[in-house]
C-alpha cells in the first residue's frame, strides 16, 4: 500500500501544502515552547510564574475565540491563516532579541505571551475549519488525524530540539527558529489554491450570530458531550505540561537534558497513536473509544505524578500522551463530521474554547497548588478529578457510541 493510499488525505496539493505549513509552523512553536518554560523557571524558579505563562497564552482564547470562530465563517479563511501567522511571528522576534540581550524577565515573557494568544484566539478555528474545505468529505477524517500526526511528531522534534540547544548554547535560538518558521508558514499558506474565498458565509445568510452558534451546540447534545469531555481534559489534565521543568528539576533531577526527554516522550507517544489513528479508515464509536481514551490519559498523568523515576516517568508520559491524541483526534474528526459548513467556524471555536480557552482557571489551579502542595501531589490531584469528571460525563456517550 502505498504513502497515499494509506493516506488519502496527501493526495491533495492544497492539503499537503496546508499540512506541511502546520509541520513547519508548529516545529517552531513548541521549540519556543520548552524554551520559554525553562527561561521562565531559571528567572524565577517559581511554579506560579510558570502558571503565569501559560495562562496569559490561554486566557486571549478565552476572551475571544467566539470572534475568531466568525471571522472564520465569514472572512477568507486563507487569508485569514497568512495574517495570523506573520502576527504570531513579531512576539517570538522580540522574545528573541530581549533573550539574546540579556534583557528578558518574567514580565516580558509573559505580556509576549499574552500577545501570541490573541492570535491563536483567530488562528485556531481557521485553520480547523479550513480542513474540510481542502478536501473531501471522504478524505476528512484521514486529514484531521494527519493533523494529529503533525502536532505529536513536531512536539517530539521540536521539544527534543529546543532541549539540545538549551545545552549547548541559548534558548533565544530556539525564540529566532519559531520566528522563521511563522514566515515560511504563511508563505505556503499563500501558496493554497482556491477556486473561491473559502468561508461558509454563503451557505446559510441568516446564520450570522455568535448566539446561533451557541443554539447550535446546545441541541446537538452528542457535540456537547464531546466538548465537556474535552473540557474536562483541558482543565485538570493539560495543565502539567508547564511544570514540566519542575519535575525535570525538582522531582527527577535531570535538568534541560530531562527536560526534553520527559517533553519528546510526550510527543513520541502522541506520535505513535496520530499515526494509528490516521491509518484506520474509518473510525468507529468515537464518543465511547474518545472517553475510554480520556480515562486512560488521566490514569497515566497519575501514575506519572507518582514517580521518582525518570525511565517510567518517560514511559507514563507517553501512554498519557498515546491518550490525550486520541481524544483530541476522536473529538475533532467526531465534530467536523457533524457540523455544517455555515457553523464550522463558531463550532471549532467552542473546541478551541473548550480545549485552549478553559486552560487559564486550569492552569491557575495547578500552579496554585503545586505552590502549595508541591507539584507531584498537584499533578495527581488533578489527574484523579479529571478521572473523576470523564467517567461521570461520559456515561452517555458510553451508552450512545458514535
Amino acid at each position: 500500500m502505498t504513502l497515499k493510499e494509506r493516506f488519502p488525505a496527501f493526495t491533495g496539493r492544497n492539503y499537503r501544502l496546508f499540512w506541511t505549513a502546520q509541520f513547519i509552523s508548529l516545529t517552531g512553536v513548541w521549540m519556543q515552547s520548552v524554551a520559554q518554560g525553562w527561561l521562565i523557571y531559571k528567572l524565577s524558579m517559581s511554579p506560579a510564574a510558570l502558571a503565569a505563562a501559560a495562562i496569559a497564552l490561554s486566557a486571549p482564547v478565552f476572551v475571544f475565540s467566539v470572534f475568531g470562530g466568525l471571522a472564520a465563517d465569514f472572512v477568507d479563511r486563507k487569508k485569514l491563516l497568512v495574517s495570523t501567522q506573520i502576527a504570531a511571528s513579531v512576539p517570538a522576534l522580540i522574545l528573541y532579541y530581549i533573550t539574546a540581550t540579556d534583557k528578558a524577565s518574567v514580565e516580558w515573557i509573559i505580556a509576549l505571551a499574552a500577545m501570541t494568544g490573541v492570535v491563536n484566539a483567530f488562528e485556531y478555528p481557521a485553520r480547523h475549519a479550513m480542513t474540510a474545505e481542502i478536501v473531501t468529505r471522504d478524505k476528512l477524517t484521514s486529514a484531521v488525524t494527519l493533523q494529529a500526526v503533525a502536532f505529536n511528531a513536531t512536539r517530539m522534534i521540536g521539544s527534543s530540539a529546543a532541549g539540545f540547544i538549551i545545552v549547548v548554547s541559548s534558548p533565544a535560538i530556539c525564540f529566532l527558529i519559531n520566528f522563521v518558521s511563522y514566515l515560511t508558514g504563511a508563505l505556503l499558506y499563500s501558496m493554497i489554491e482556491q477556486e473561491a474565498a473559502s468561508t461558509g458565509r454563503d451557505s446559510v445568510k441568516n446564520t450570522r450570530s455568535i448566539a446561533d452558534g451557541i443554539k447550535f451546540i446546545l441541541k446537538r447534545r452528542d457535540i456537547t458531550g464531546v466538548l465537556i469531555i474535552v473540557a474536562a481534559v483541558s482543565l485538570f489534565g493539560i495543565p502539567f505540561i508547564p511544570m514540566l521543568p519542575l519535575f525535570a528539576e525538582g522531582v527527577l533531577h535531570s535538568g534541560a537534558d530531562g527536560l526534553g526527554m520527559l517533553s519528546g516522550i510526550t510527543g513520541a507517544g502522541s506520535m505513535i497513536a496520530a499515526i494509528t489513528v490516521a491509518c484506520m479508515p474509518e473510525i468507529s464509536h468515537k464518543g465511547r473509544n474518545m472517553v475510554f481514551s480520556a480515562f486512560f490519559f488521566a490514569f497515566s498523568l497519575f501514575l506519572f505524578a507518582r514517580s521518582t523515576n525518570l525511565y517510567f516517568s518517560m514511559a507514563a508520559l507517553a501512554a498519557a500522551g498515546w491518550g490525550i491524541v486520541c481524544i483530541l483526534a476522536l473529538a475533532n474528526c467526531f465534530i467536523q463530521h457533524k457540523c455544517p459548513s455555515h457553523m464550522r467556524g463558531r463550532v471549532m471555536a467552542a473546541f478551541s474554547f473548550a480545549l485552549v480557552g478553559l486552560a487559564p482557571v486550569g492552569h491557575a489551579v495547578m500552579g496554585y497548588s503545586a505552590g502549595k502542595l508541591g507539584v507531584a501531589d498537584a499533578v495527581s490531584m488533578s489527574s484523579l478529578i479529571c478521572i473523576l469528571i470523564v467517567i461521570a460525563g461520559g456515561v452517555n456517550l458510553i451508552k450512545n457510541p458514535a
